[in-house]
């Protein structure tokens, strides 16, 4: 079982420079109506950099930020919340100031009072007005100073690279490591910040990160260790400078391959390039576009590009000196082309005729002439019938409806180029005959008369109904054979009876027809 301690911990207020633009993620609420930044003010805004603290245990912090860095800035805040400055926490003034050159500061909140006998409480910095400077968004922001519940210790960490007050060159990459270790848990993350920008995380020892191609600029290095109850410590800050290197006395350019060239897909493009100059050449890097092909770190520099696809291109190469310093050549444009597959339906023939319904086999023919293909896919009237990935390429559509239909077939290659050929069929369906058996024509009966009507109908594909009409009324109909309709209560008239008989693919058929007379 853990021990448990009962801590007083008495902080003082911890103002950490941060010269960088922040991450105001944190802290999206109910500022999104904050009016624009004045073109003479500077906008200051805040977030919660670290928005949970223990008592006893961990400290939270805000983050001031500023959009420029001219002159010592003096920010007017208000606390607020169910914690009392002063008695939850440590003191935090009422003016905090951002120093010139800077854009941040933070803002520590040290809890006070048992972790025991106290409650979760909140704290709400807000950002007061002021005529020296516009409030930007988000204009406040919280922290939760919460109980400890678990009564063990927060992590401890420090920066151990680089050193405090390193410089370095614009575009270096910039090892930075810590040491965490926590008395009662295990350490579950160390987290690795430059200013307010989150650069990564390792979840093992030692922990360490590569911060590749650091742009110029005056940081602040951070590490946060993270125990397994969520209990975390912010490292005391290491400042690290960035200065663009002087301009190159260099120059590079793309020697192969030759601007318009054109290759075939699939192949192999050797790049080249030359350097002139005196300067001591660190690498040579190879791009396509903003992607970075290769780094080639000996003369002569070179490197095989392999399987391009095809598309445009537009190449160039970039010196990097010892000295930090940089020069890119002119862009080489390129092509790798892609000749289309071909593809022909063999079977059916265009506008063939069948008798329907019935199974249609589909058969095509595709070559392409720098691949392979890698499929052929069939569709019956935009529906895919089903894809074969070699020869012969075919597929057999069921049960063909009666009616036009469109056949296609598409040829994709080994690139993912394409074309297609179509042709149409049709599917015809001899419409059904139908005969009135009953009565027989010219036939006399008595008002009121019932009188029973019959036909003889029939259909290769079957029938749906036989339906009997007198003129444009429809007296009902008959869906198996024999097909008859007793009908009653004839008034006295002249009835021209005709049957309808309908196919399962709604072809109509109408018999001739038989007139009875009612007296």
């Amino acid at each position: 079982m853990k021990k448990i301690y009962l801590l007083s911990t008495v902080a003082a207020l911890v103002i950490t420079v941060r010269p960088f633009a922040r991450n105001d993620s944190d802290n999206d609420d109910d500022d999104n109506q904050s009016p624009p930044p004045s073109s003479n003010l500077p906008a200051v805004s805040v977030n919660a950099s670290d928005p949970v603290a223990f008592r006893g245990l961990s400290s939270g912090a805000f983050l001031l930020h500023r959009d420029r860095t001219n002159g010592d800035l003096a920010v007017n805040i208000l606390l607020s919340g169910t914690a009392a400055n002063g008695v939850d926490y440590t003191t935090i003034p009422g003016t905090v100031t951002i120093p010139a050159g800077f854009f941040s500061v933070g803002l520590a909140v040290n809890p006070l009072g048992s972790p025991l006998s106290m409650p979760d409480r909140s704290v709400t910095l807000t950002i007061e007005t002021n005529a020296a400077y516009q409030v930007g968004h988000p204009s406040h922001a919280s922290i939760l100073i919460k109980a400890n519940a678990y009564e063990d210790q927060a992590p401890v960490v420090t920066l151990t690279a680089p050193l405090d007050n390193t410089s370095v060159a614009a575009h270096s990459d910039v090892k930075i490591a810590a040491d965490a270790t926590d008395p009662n848990d295990s350490i579950t993350k160390v987290s690795f910040y430059a200013n307010d920008r989150f650069l990564g995380s390792d979840a093992a020892a030692p922990y360490s990160l590569t911060w590749s191609n650091v742009p110029a600029g005056t940081f602040s290095l951070f590490a946060r260790a993270e125990d397994q109850f969520g209990k975390s410590t912010l490292s005391t800050a290491v400042h690290l400078t960035v200065t663009n290197p002087p301009p190159s006395t260099s120059t590079v350019a793309l020697t192969t391959p030759a601007a318009g060239s054109s290759f075939p897909p699939g192949g192999n493009i050797t790049l080249e390039a030359a350097v002139t100059g005196t300067a001591a050449v660190k690498s040579v890097s190879f791009y396509s576009g903003d992607k970075l092909l290769s780094t080639d770190d000996t003369a002569p520099y070179s490197f095989t590009w392999s399987n391009v696809a095809p598309g445009h291109y537009s190449l160039h190469a970039k010196l990097t000196e010892i000295s930090g310093s940089v020069a890119t050549s002119p862009s080489v444009k390129i092509t790798v082309s892609n000749a289309l597959p071909t593809v022909t339906i063999t079977d059916p023939t265009n506008k063939a005729v069948f008798p329907g319904p019935q199974d249609v086999k589909i058969t095509a023919t595709a070559t392409d002439p720098d691949g392979s293909v890698s499929k052929v896919t069939f569709y019956g009237d935009a529906k895919s019938l089903g894809s074969v990935t070699s020869a012969p390429y075919s597929v057999t559509w069921t049960n063909v409806h009666p009616g036009k239909h469109v056949l296609i077939a598409t040829a994709t290659d080994n690139f993912g180029g394409f074309s297609s050929s179509a042709i149409t069929i049709t599917v015809s369906n001899p419409p059904p005959s139908v005969t009135i058996t009953s009565p027989s024509n010219n036939t006399v009966l008595t008002a009121p008369a019932t009188l029973e009507l019959k036909a003889d109908a029939s259909d290769a594909n079957g029938l749906q109904y036989v339906s009997f009409w007198a003129g444009d009324h429809r007296f009902g109909q008959d869906t198996t054979a024999p097909y008859s309709l007793v009908v009653s209560n004839l008034a006295a008239g002249t009835y021209i009876f005709r049957a309808h008989a309908v196919d399962p693919f709604g072809q109509r058929s109408v018999s001739d027809p038989v007139e009875v007379i009612v007296k």
